[in-house]
């Protein structure tokens, strides 16, 4: 006949501390830890994105622009002797981005990356603890199309002309195109063109036309023209001052100003040649019913030129042009009626 023996739980319990305190005791004789920096080099399989940036849970940035990968430290566990062996190699960290973690509706967002043993290179017998923590917070943007305006001004540009001439304007054509551009830029789309570089060009040119935002990628191609001109050249004549005013008014005004200064600006052949001929050219100050009165000295900054050879009419004329524009006013004295 058998006999069962008693079982006494606290036996039982204390059996199975003793081989746990045991497996452990193995274990930590067997085994090693050690911490080693990994290369961060996520493998991006989402197409159309613009922007893409890896933090880990501590804020620090794994992924910069232009430098091909950031280290951060993981904590390996393996085999005595296999842990110190591990060293000096480089191991990397190679999760996989695929569309389906950026997909958000309005083209941009943050979506969190739990890091697991498969995303590390290292052979398959260590296991692998990101530190601090296998979370990776990826915040990206993506392309998607937009109508842009192309911004171009005359001053858009490094370098020099040639002597004595002049950019008037740089203009995109056509000013208006479709370009991939981030999801998160705010509207109206702004986008000014990349400078251009001249080296003493005296004539108008056109090139293929580049944006300064390098994250913004033209779906067609535009132009820009640069237009150069010559300086216009300056001559400064002391002409007489006529007057123009009412008939009936004129006897009651003294002009204290009897000459002024005319400068005249166009293409150095017809200035030149106007130079030699003064009297074509008749500076004048209007005088108004409400000038005259109450009598005394004033100040009348209402002044112009009369041509009078049409050859002349596309030379620029400034009156006072040695004067700010404020401060061009001739004087004048209106007596009292008789």
């Amino acid at each position: 006949m058998t006999r069962n023996l008693p079982v006494n739980p606290a036996t039982v319990v204390m059996a199975l501390l003793l081989a746990a305190l045991t497996w452990i005791y193995l274990y930590s004789q067997d085994t090693d830890q050690s911490e080693l920096p990994v290369l961060f080099q996520p493998r991006i399989e989402a197409k159309d994105l613009a922007l893409a940036t890896f933090t880990n849970s501590a804020g620090r940035e794994l992924l910069v622009p232009g430098i091909p990968g950031n280290e951060f430290k993981v904590l390996v566990t393996g085999p005595k002797g296999d842990v110190k062996a591990l060293r000096p190699r480089t191991f990397k960290c190679e999760p996989i981005i695929g569309p389906e973690k950026v997909d958000a509706p309005e083209g941009f967002g943050k979506v969190t990356i739990v890091l697991d043993r498969k995303d590390f290179d290292l052979p398959a017998k260590f296991s692998v603890d990101p530190l601090p923590s296998p979370n990776i917070t990826l915040r990206y943007v993506k392309y998607v199309t937009r109508r842009i305006k192309i911004v171009a001004t005359a001053d858009m540009y490094d370098g020099y002309t040639a002597p004595d001439h002049k950019v008037v304007d740089i203009a995109a054509v056509p000013g208006e195109i479709e370009a991939k551009v981030p999801a998160d830029r705010p509207e109206p789309l702004m986008v000014p063109a990349k400078r251009i570089r001249l080296e003493g060009n005296k004539s108008s040119f056109t090139i293929p036309g580049e944006l300064e935002d390098p994250l913004i990628k033209p779906i067609r191609a535009f132009e820009l023209r640069v237009e150069i001109v010559p300086e216009p050249k300056l001559a400064r004549l002391t002409l007489d001052l006529s007057l123009s005013a009412k008939p009936e008014n004129l006897g009651r005004i003294d002009l204290k100003d009897k000459t002024i200064i005319v400068e005249l600006r166009g293409p150095e052949e017809l200035v030149r040649e106007a130079e030699k001929r003064p009297a074509a050219f008749q500076p004048y100050v209007v005088v108004t019913d409400t000038d005259m009165e109450p009598p005394g000295l004033k100040s009348i900054g209402t002044l112009g030129c009369h041509i009078l050879d049409p050859k002349f009419k596309e030379i620029g004329v400034v009156l006072m042009a040695d004067m700010k524009p404020e401060n061009r006013q001739v004087k004048i004295e209106v007596k009292s009626k008789p």
